[in-house]
């Protein structure tokens, strides 16, 4: 493959090479076989039917095109690229990356305020993210926010005038930045700028398989218990807490979320995963909410409201890990491999302090360590900080647990052991 795109210039689009061709395609192709049930923000039909008259592109079209090369290079996992390195697709995703932001200095793509320039910042927030660039995925959130809002995409009218196909994507883009801002805003406790939850459009793209749509409902619906209100809550110093008990019904939401029937049968395996490891996930965010609050208890009737809660979610999490092709977990990049984490370091502090601890509950530890290190960057990112968490929280009284968790036969990747036994 060529090592330098540059789909900006003007000699590839008059007439192109072969070899910057065949990455253009399979970036593209991997989009809509990996990223589109995640990101089913563009009608593959009309996209291909603009990539196929190049001359006809506007700047941010092309903008928009190197964008998304550029997340299907970064997110798209090892198995699909054959012997393309982990390394060299990040290296090749950075280089597309700097490409679409130098064309896009060469159009005023902020008055515009087009759905093309509004993806583009969120796939570049996405790929920041991949490359464990927190401060940059933020920025590029919040433009394409900003750019949403400025296009008045909060508003019945920003949509008027738009055909059929336009307004359904227009609307499902806005419903995404809505989740994706409330799982950052929850993830890095940062606070929030579309304060109410957007209308997803109960409309199919043409062509577009059903179960598509069903997928987004429920990531959709998941996200909705995330109103301003707990997300105030939740950004909010620990003091001020006990005054605002009354505020959120943290017990109502909790209860509400484990009722939750979400229907996965006839989805893709990539939205099940994560529409599923999603609801355990926030399961455990209203019970950390509930930990602030004070209402977690050793003699709750409710386990919801107990110290071992999260060796309950440890539990459930495991038996849907089991259940899904690694595949399946892998194409939602770190944002699902954070939920586990996220999990596995709850559950760690509950199994050094818990009296009841059992052999199951390691085990489970140690399977989430097991997925965690399926991805390069997440092995990078989150099994090295539980490591430097269990070295920390080691002591003579729990040393054997400990062990137990990481003696796993677990040897990293490049033959190295665990440095916390």
């Amino acid at each position: 493959m060529d090592t330098q795109l540059n789909l900006g210039s003007p000699a590839f689009w008059a007439q192109g090479s072969p070899e910057s061709e065949t990455l253009l395609h399979k970036c593209i192709n991997l989009f809509f076989q990996n990223m589109y049930p995640i990101f089913p923000l563009v009608h593959e039909a009309t996209f291909r039917a603009k990539l196929g008259n190049p001359g006809e592109l506007e700047t941010i079209d092309r903008v928009l095109i190197l964008a998304m090369c550029a997340l299907s290079i970064i997110q798209v996992s090892d198995v699909a690229w054959g012997n393309l390195s982990h390394d060299s697709r990040m290296t090749k995703g950075k280089d597309l990356i700097r490409q679409a932001l130098e064309l896009r200095l060469t159009c005023d793509f902020t008055e515009m305020s087009s759905l093309a320039g509004i993806l583009t910042s969120l796939f570049l927030q996405t790929a920041y993210f991949e490359l464990r660039r927190r401060r940059s995925s933020w920025f590029y959130l919040r433009e394409a926010i900003t750019l949403a809002q400025a296009a008045r995409l909060h508003e019945a009218s920003g949509y008027e005038g738009m055909d059929y196909v336009e307004r359904i994507c227009a609307q499902r883009i806005y419903a995404i930045l809505f989740i994706t801002e409330r799982g950052a805003s929850i993830l890095s406790v940062l606070p929030v700028s579309i304060k109410f939850v957007p209308v997803l459009p109960a409309d199919i793209l043409p062509g577009e398989d059903p179960s598509i749509l069903s997928g987004l409902q429920s990531i959709y619906t998941l996200f909705s218990l995330l109103d301003e209100s707990f997300v105030e809550l939740w950004n909010a110093p620990t003091e001020p807490f006990p005054q605002r008990q009354g505020h959120v019904n943290i017990a109502a939401m909790q209860h509400k979320l484990k009722a939750l029937d979400l229907d996965t049968m006839g989805l893709t395996v990539i939205q099940s995963a994560d529409i599923r490891v999603t609801q355990q996930w926030l399961r455990l965010v209203f019970w950390q909410a509930a930990m602030r609050q004070g209402l977690i208890s050793s003699t709750a009737e409710d386990s919801a409201f107990t110290y071992d809660f999260p060796r309950e979610i440890g539990h459930l999490l495991v038996n849907i890990l089991k259940s899904l092709p690694p595949a399946a977990i892998q194409a939602h990049g770190l944002g699902i491999f954070e939920k586990q984490f996220e999990v596995a370091y709850s559950l760690l502090d509950n199994l050094t302090l818990s009296q009841s601890k059992s052999p199951e509950d390691y085990e489970n530890l140690r399977f989430i360590f097991r997925c965690l290190s399926a991805s390069p960057s997440s092995r990078d990112t989150y099994v090295r900080a539980l490591e430097t968490k269990m070295d920390n929280q080691r002591r003579p009284s729990n040393t054997a647990g400990i062990e137990f968790v990481v003696n796993w036969d677990l040897r990293t990747h490049e033959g190295r052991r665990l440095s916390v036994i």
